[in-house]
């Protein structure tokens, strides 16, 4: 590749994620107003491995906050996974704010169809809380709603030096602890994930929703869940053999 090309393909990359910046910049402040959510879809760990050895870490911020990921290659076809998330949220003109923190784990099975194309399943379980610190008459009162997240996310996709995309409909279900009463929630969660760079560094943009799969009532407390995936973020790829 021609120096000239390179230094243009450098260019409409940066646009591109200057582009997706604004628009998770814009999802935030609109998640932020709206009615705060109990339950965050977090953004899908796509490792889109090759081969065993193979690292993939990952710092991303999205709709639900600050996001580091990490995916190990185990096998030839067997890959793992962790993911975290952190997010604290204080409201305009109050001195309310809310605190959400997600941690989990997960592992699957990869393969490698014809040359560029992946496919891969990886289940998990993940334990997330979210806090309300409300200030009342002088004080702060906390009330916390924990949770409690299996998944299993299936991916198609493809891999090249320069781009990787994939999409990925995750399913989750969440059995949340709000108000002394525990109940589950399913959600299906469908994400376009696209990794642009050169070879082992890439930027990483996605954007999904997150979808009740089946009705349930909210009239307690009026909860509400963020039904937009949208985040970006830089991923290093370590040990990948590109010959």
């Amino acid at each position: 590749m021609s120096i000239l090309k390179l230094f243009k393909t450098k260019l409409k990359t940066m646009k591109n994620i200057k582009i997706f910046t604004l628009l998770a910049i814009s999802a935030m402040l609109l998640a932020n107003s709206c009615s705060p959510p109990v339950y965050h879809p977090t953004m899908v760990n796509v490792p889109l491995f090759k081969e065993a050895g193979e690292i993939n870490v990952a710092a991303n911020i999205s709709t639900s906050g600050i996001e580091p990921q990490l995916a190990f290659a185990v096998t030839d076809n067997i890959g793992i996974m962790a993911n975290a998330c952190y997010n604290n949220m204080s409201k305009e003109g109050s001195r309310d704010y809310e605190i959400f923190q997600m941690i989990e784990f997960g592992a699957g099975y990869y393969k490698n169809f014809l040359k560029n194309g992946r496919y891969e399943v990886y289940g998990g379980v993940g334990y997330a809380n979210k806090a309300f610190h409300v200030f009342n008459n002088g004080s702060f009162t906390t009330e916390e709603v924990p949770y409690t997240k299996f998944f299993i996310q299936p991916s198609i996709g493809i891999t090249t030096q320069f781009a990787d995309a994939a999409f990925s409909p995750r399913f989750v279900l969440a059995n949340i602890e709000d108000t002394n009463y525990t109940y589950g929630v399913m959600y299906v969660e469908p994400a376009f994930t696209v990794k642009l760079g050169y070879k082992y560094i890439k930027f990483i943009a996605q954007v999904g929703a997150s979808l009740r799969f089946q009705q349930h009532d909210y009239s307690v407390n009026n909860r509400a869940h963020q039904p937009l995936i949208l985040g970006f973020g830089l991923q290093a790829n370590l040990n990948r053999n590109w010959e």
